[in-house]
């Protein structure tokens, strides 16, 4: 087989495994595959993770999806090429024919020809789910479920990247495999996460002294309420909620420097 059936043939086994201790261990399993797939630059902190995660994060790391670095008292899970092919991510190559199962139609509509909970659970992160059958689902991509995959930290290219290389040989050879309407509208959606919002701050310069800046910039970190700063210049834009707090610990900071 080629590395990437081989990789689900492993994989279908260990979800399989996973069903049969219980649902808990399913979803758990499902969960971090998930997570691995379609966040394949993430670190993950070894210590954060529940108890369940350790065990599978354990054999994930024997099958090769996950690399263990250790930074000082830090053991942190690194995923590797294969956890980012495992879900469909951004892949140097495509699944074979035989393993296409994905049918996107120019309305948004999609058609999995899939029993497997895994592919299942995948799809429902970016679609919303209206009829599942032993062996089909059938959902439509809206402007809410892309959202919440958005949230969920998957890009649109990773989703498009999923749909592509998950294409039904029916699919498989159209240019483009994923309706070009709706390429481009999921890459719109996510757009709109990125647009400017306005919001109202107090600019603070001029100060007596570099010490009286630097403590002035950390206490509005503590806070949180730094927009901007310039430190080589000693500007900084501070919400303007914060506005008195900060005032006030410049007030004293100048007192105890007797500036």
């Amino acid at each position: 087989m080629d590395t990437y059936s081989q990789l689900w043939t492993i994989l279908r086994q260990y979800i399989a495994v996973a069903e049969a201790l219980s649902s808990d261990e399913l979803s758990s399993a499902i969960s971090f595959l998930l997570q691995l797939g379609f966040q394949p630059y993430t670190l993950i902190d070894y210590k954060a993770l529940k108890p369940s995660d350790k065990v599978i994060a354990a054999h994930l790391a024997q099958l090769g999806l996950l690399k263990a670095r250790k930074h000082k008292t830090i053991v942190q899970l690194a995923p590797t090429w294969l956890a980012s092919m495992a879900a469909g991510g951004p892949a140097t190559s495509r699944g074979s024919a035989a393993d296409g199962f994905v049918i996107v139609e120019t309305n948004y509509r999609v058609y999995a020809y899939t029993a497997s909970p895994v592919r299942q659970a995948i799809l429902k992160l970016f679609i919303k789910c209206e009829v599942l059958l032993p062996n089909l689902f059938v959902g439509t991509i809206t402007r809410d479920s892309i959202m919440a995959a958005l949230e969920f930290g998957i890009d649109a290219e990773q989703i498009l990247g999923f749909l592509y290389n998950h294409a039904h040989p029916r699919v498989a050879k159209n240019v483009p495999v994923v309706p070009t309407v709706v390429s481009d509208q999921v890459r719109l959606w996510q757009r709109e996460l990125k647009r400017l919002r306005s919001e109202t701050g107090v600019v603070y310069k001029s100060f007596e002294s570099g010490e009286l800046y630097r403590r002035t910039a950390a206490f509005a970190s503590r806070l949180g309420a730094i927009l901007h700063r310039n430190d080589e210049d000693q500007i900084l834009l501070v919400r303007a909620e914060a506005h008195d707090r900060v005032k006030g610990e410049i007030k004293s900071v100048k007192q105890e420097l007797r500036l």
